[in-house]
């Protein structure tokens, strides 16, 4: 997923700047998640399937921070950068309902959430400034979508999927040329799209 933060007069510049200068930022983010879980399948009713699961979920998200001004001549420095590396890992919940259309087609719909023990690294270019922080990182996310059946237990599934972050993405103001900078991690994140799933069965269904 990728935000724009800022783009506009910096604070910390402004008094250096005149009504021709103009000072921006941008930061970019990935993240890359694998999820290990046990569940337990059942029927509450006949047209109606339910898995509850939980499991483990292991976190590495990475973000990178640029900002440039065009008063250099001032300040000193006409950019800097913020690089931001995140590993986290903690216990997953939740439930994937299934609701058969036809023989061949189900709609589904499935939901966790997530407490994950972070720890990160941040690298401020400006005055080679380098910090560390430990902190939970909690999430949500939910899908809905269609699965087409293949046959031999496989499937295909198209849908779309929605995550929350609180805790992972950091914002980091009051930068100063000098190498001064808050980091504030309480930043929330949101990323969602299509989703397209291939499912082959190891063991028995």
């Amino acid at each position: 997923y990728k935000r724009q933060l800022y783009a506009g007069e910096d604070e910390k510049a402004a008094p250096y700047l005149s009504s021709s200068n103009v000072s921006t930022a941008r930061q970019s983010a990935r993240a890359i998640v694998l999820d290990g879980e046990v569940g337990h399948r059942f029927k509450p009713v006949e047209v109606l399937d339910v898995r509850l699961f939980a499991g483990f979920r292991a976190l590495r998200a990475t973000a990178e921070g640029h900002w440039a001004t065009s008063a250099s001549d001032k300040l000193g420095q006409s950019q800097g950068s913020f690089f931001d590396t995140t590993h986290a890992l903690g216990p997953r919940v939740g439930a994937d309902v299934t609701i058969p259309l036809s023989s061949r087609i189900d709609l589904l719909a499935s939901g966790s959430v997530s407490a994950l023990n972070g720890h990160s690294r941040s690298h401020y270019t400006l005055g080679n400034v380098r910090t560390r922080d430990n902190r939970w990182i909690m999430g949500a996310d939910a899908m809905a979508g269609v699965a087409l059946h293949l046959g031999d237990g496989a499937s295909l599934t198209a849908g779309y999927r929605v995550e929350h972050w609180r805790n992972l993405a950091a914002l980091h103001t009051g930068i100063s040329y000098v190498g001064a900078y808050e980091t504030r991690w309480g930043t929330p994140t949101l990323s969602h799209g299509p989703v397209l799933r291939f499912t082959v069965p190891l063991g028995g269904r």
